[in-house]
């Protein structure tokens, strides 16, 4: 499986994240500036029933496009909260090592 994130190359899990949060903003961009030029431009430039049958449609579709958006956020939240766990689990265990004590 290609797609397996190891989670002790936290850099490698963050810079993941970072990169699903940006796709998630240049999706729904593409997603905004394409409703704009159905309202906008192509208001202007076609008329008539099938326009509005169409327009009808985009708008239908965009609380699943922020639906989408909004998910792919979430995963990214997870991800830099799996980093910031292991980074702490990896500080604790280096403390409780130099201590003396038991590591879980």
């Amino acid at each position: 499986m290609a797609n397996i994130i190891d989670i002790s190359d936290t850099e490698a899990v963050a810079n993941t994240a970072l990169q699903i949060k940006g796709l998630a903003d240049d999706f729904f961009k593409e997603y905004s500036d394409f409703f704009n030029y159905v309202e906008g431009e192509l208001a202007s430039a076609w008329k008539g029933s099938d326009y509005d049958a169409f327009k009808t449609h985009v708008q239908s579709q965009k609380d699943k496009y922020e639906k989408f958006k909004s998910t792919m956020e979430e995963y990214a939240t997870v991800l830099d909260q799996a980093v910031k766990a292991h980074e702490q689990r990896v500080e604790d265990s280096k403390a409780q090592a130099t201590q003396g004590g038991d590591v879980y």
